[in-house]
């Protein structure tokens, strides 16, 4: 693990993809960080909404850095420069306390609120998976006697498809 003197905040919703993908991203490379679920704190809401102007999640801080959600990470992640200098500000500088919102625990609420506004960042191919789905060319395609796969088309039938519906020319 990374030793630092500041730190990571993650604020993020349960069972998001792009939250989990960001926080692995950070445990793989040994990036300590504070996970904060949104979705049980109500002002912690409000603020990130205002601090960032997002309603989506993951929202990323290095310190008082705002990286984004978890496709800016990745990017970043990429590019060694950009990195270096997230990963050096953690490593030589602390945190200031007032900067970012920890919740304490006790804040906690198990309600699920109606008004919560933040949802997981958008997925661009999951329009398209959506779409084909409801197409109708997915099938149940039979492997053998006793085993099949459900919701398969043949690679023909997909090009065809999105040559036809999303008019893309290969």
């Amino acid at each position: 693990m990374l030793e630092v003197r500041g730190r990571v905040l993650v604020y993020t919703i349960v069972s998001c993809p792009h939250c989990l993908a960001a926080k692995k991203t950070l445990k793989d490379l040994g990036v300590p960080f504070i996970d904060v679920p949104v979705e049980r704190f109500p002002a912690v809401r409000s603020w990130l909404q205002e601090k960032t102007g997002k309603t989506s999640v993951p929202q990323i801080f290095f310190n008082e850095t705002y990286v984004g959600g978890n496709d800016n990470l990745q990017k970043i992640v990429k590019d060694e420069e950009e990195w270096g200098k997230l990963i050096a500000d953690i490593q030589t500088n602390e945190a200031k306390e007032d900067a970012l919102i920890i919740p304490h625990p006790s804040e906690a609420t198990d309600r699920n609120d109606a008004e919560m506004k933040f949802v997981c960042e958008s997925d661009p191919a999951a329009l398209t998976v959506e779409e084909l789905r409801a197409s109708g060319i997915l099938r149940d395609h039979r492997n053998s006697f006793f085993s099949s796969t459900k919701n398969v088309c043949s690679g023909q039938e997909f090009i065809t498809w999105l040559m036809k519906e999303k008019n893309i020319i290969f």
